[in-house]
């Protein structure tokens, strides 16, 4: 579950295993609460929820590195404004810039809890 306050952004991802999904997935698993869905690719939708609505943020991997959310401008710098969830060696991480200036000052969150093991794991984050 992913929830991060003071941005007005709330997203979650859905993956549709069912074979109702093949079709449309915004159709077989829709948003709920008033929520915009996204398709992602065939199997994966978004769904943007409105302020104060959260929904289920779930993944599973074997690898030990990757992106799984990534949200803010485009630039090759860090100096922009963003927020993202990755896995770095096997464990989750949380980093964001609100307007910093230097590398060094941006802030940092990591699991404790070893995520790459191909089990389900939920993320949840709350600023």
């Amino acid at each position: 579950m992913l929830q991060i306050h003071h941005s007005h952004v709330y997203l979650y991802t859905i993956v549709c295993l069912a074979d109702s999904c093949d079709n449309n997935p915004c159709q077989a698993l829709p948003c709920a609460n008033g929520g915009s869905c996204i398709m992602a690719s065939s199997k994966i939708h978004l769904c943007l929820c409105q302020k104060g609505f959260t929904g289920n943020f779930r993944f599973r991997t074997d690898e030990t590195s990757g992106l799984l959310l990534f949200q803010g401008g485009r630039g090759p710098t860090v100096q922009n404004e963003y927020v993202a969830v990755a896995i770095r060696g096997g464990y989750l991480e949380l980093s964001y810039n609100l307007g910093r200036q230097y590398e060094e000052n941006l802030l940092l969150a990591k699991s404790s809890v070893y995520v790459s093991d191909g089990n389900w794991h939920t993320a949840f984050v709350r600023m």
